[in-house]
């Protein structure tokens, strides 16, 4: 999610990651944001940000759409490389270990299907 605030002719002047007080939410596909990116003097740094944070999001969402293929008997987690087998099954035991002990994930990081 982006969380932008805007002026009083509202124009973006400030790009956030998580909501703040003063900013609201907006799509990232919002043609506004674009031009205030690619208008930035820290746009490189803009797009890099995004980037990252998007790449994670995609990450995760492939991996939950492999665990469903897992679960419904489509794939077996063997079928993986084993380095890919050993990440998914030990980022599970830490998803069970934040369910039940401690906030080790922010909420938003768990991708719901």
């Amino acid at each position: 999610m982006l969380y932008v605030k805007k002026d009083d002719q509202g124009h973006i002047t400030e790009i956030e990651f998580a909501p703040e007080d003063g900013f609201e939410e907006i799509s990232i596909t919002d043609q506004e944001v674009s031009r205030f990116i690619s208008e930035s003097d820290n746009s490189q740094e803009i797009i890099y940000e995004l980037l990252n944070r998007l790449d994670l999001k995609m990450i995760r969402s492939i991996e939950d759409v492999v665990q469903v293929m897992i679960d419904k008997d489509l794939m077996l987690i063997t079928d993986l490389p084993e380095p890919v087998q050993n990440i998914m099954l030990f980022k599970k035991r830490l998803r069970h270990l934040n369910q039940n002990n401690s906030p080790i994930f922010e909420e938003d990081d768990m991708i719901e299907i």
